[in-house]
């Protein structure tokens, strides 16, 4: 395709997003070198993109994007012409390319060799299995040890979806990618990297509405909701697309599961307290609790075993008290806080988990003016992240400490907690 072709019209001449560049890679299974020597680009780019400090504005690369993107349509599709596909919005194409909706599927199609295969009952059985094995590492494994095979294991499925499925699979192939794709979200989010969790929750929302999986739609929704929070980052800045995301959630999560609502509803009552509506954050949390009663007395499995790693606090002995915890403390309510959030401490051994409970214990101790005991749960917390690889509880940690009053500055409990966490 020539360079004239590449704006043709639409939206095929505008910039792309970080989200969008890392959509299209995780939908071609490239590693982030391979992904940059396709483009003709430095890899320091690429990874500059990816964590959504630049976007892709140079008219070669947006040209070099746009052809990859047709070219993997009118390979997938066997369309002749490219224009063909320059028809339609790029972010349009995009999303169908990520769902799976342009690969051949619901017969016996030819392989690179020639040879017709048909995916069997097997094969399905076979990927489960492996996502329940990563799913099991989830509370206690480095999310950065875990994206590497995750990730492969999200290519695997995506290749099944591109070979032969007799159609009475594809909802269920279509619903394991994308809880692959919300289980790569967390785990980035976990890492930081913010630009490729929306790139992997992105690619799951397109499967989850090819599965017409209202439960899968629903997680998406929670995690795409935490994901743009300022809570999550140790900020106290309400976010109007949090709110959004979490309303949308608890919406659907109504005609899903019991505990997923309380899940949806849990995050939207700390968003809701973070925007100064106690009420509709006290509100909002009866409503998770009564969910959650009713999880309790019967609540089907999930349907992917990778969906526990949305599940795992409620499911854990620690239920909603976190969740409790932290909204006690937006709302000022410091000694409440303390006692819920050290009640939710004994009651859980995962150590992300962990992490985030210190950190806002930390902060319940300050709003009791208890600076002695607020750092040693910090330090606790920050020493927990730097056992288990928590990029993410770091930056929650810090976030309380930059909120202490000046009047702790001069402390040595204080002085000796910035030379831990690393504060001029």
């Amino acid at each position: 395709m020539t360079a004239g072709e590449a704006r043709s019209g639409g939206d095929w001449d505008e910039r792309w997003s970080a989200e969008e560049v890392g959509l299209l890679r995780a939908v071609l299974g490239l590693s982030k070198a391979s992904f940059a020597d396709r483009l003709e680009i430095h890899q320091r780019t690429a990874r500059r993109w990816e964590k959504g400090e630049t976007a892709a504005i140079d008219y070669r690369v947006i040209a070099a994007l746009d052809d990859l993107l047709c070219e993997t349509v009118c390979q997938a599709t066997n369309w002749p012409n490219p224009l063909l596909v320059r028809h339609m919005k790029r972010r349009e194409v995009l999303r169908r390319l990520a769902a799976g909706a342009y690969f051949p599927v619901g017969g016996a199609v030819l392989l690179s060799n020639g040879s017709p295969r048909r995916i069997g009952a097997s094969d399905l059985a076979h990927v489960e299995a492996v996502s329940a094995g990563l799913a099991d590492m989830y509370t206690t494994v480095p999310s950065e040890a875990l994206i590497g095979p995750v990730g492969a294991h999200l290519e695997d499925a995506t290749r099944l979806l591109r070979e032969s499925v007799p159609s009475v699979h594809l909802p269920w192939l279509h619903t394991l990618i994308g809880d692959l794709g919300v289980f790569l979200g967390y785990l980035s989010f976990n890492e930081r990297r913010l630009a490729q969790a929306k790139a992997y929750l992105g690619l799951a929302k397109g499967h989850a509405r090819e599965a017409g999986n209202t439960e899968l739609l629903a997680r998406v929704s929670v995690a795409s909701g935490c994901a743009s929070s300022n809570i999550a980052s140790g900020q106290r800045a309400p976010s109007q697309d949090a709110l959004k995301l979490l309303e949308e959630a608890d919406g659907l999560a109504r005609r899903a599961s019991p505990r997923l609502q309380a899940l949806a509803i849990a995050h939207l009552s700390e968003e809701r307290a973070v925007a100064e509506k106690p009420y509709g954050s006290d509100e909002a949390f009866a409503r998770s609790q009564e969910a959650f009663a009713v999880s309790e007395r019967a609540e089907p499995a999930p349907h992917h075993p990778c969906a526990v790693a949305d599940y795992y606090s409620l499911s854990n002995g620690e239920g909603l008290a976190g969740y409790q915890g932290i909204r006690e403390v937006l709302l000022g309510r410091g000694e409440q806080a303390a006692e819920t959030l050290t009640a939710a401490l004994g009651k859980t051994q995962a150590p992300r988990r962990r992490v985030v409970i210190l950190a806002d214990l930390g902060e319940a101790l300050v709003q009791q003016d208890e600076p002695d005991e607020s750092c040693d749960r910090l330090s606790q917390g920050y020493a927990m992240c730097q056992a288990h690889h928590f990029p993410f509880g770091v930056q929650r940690i810090v976030g309380v400490r930059l909120r202490f009053p000046r009047r702790f500055a001069g402390l040595d409990c204080v002085q000796g907690l910035d030379e831990q966490l690393g504060l001029g």
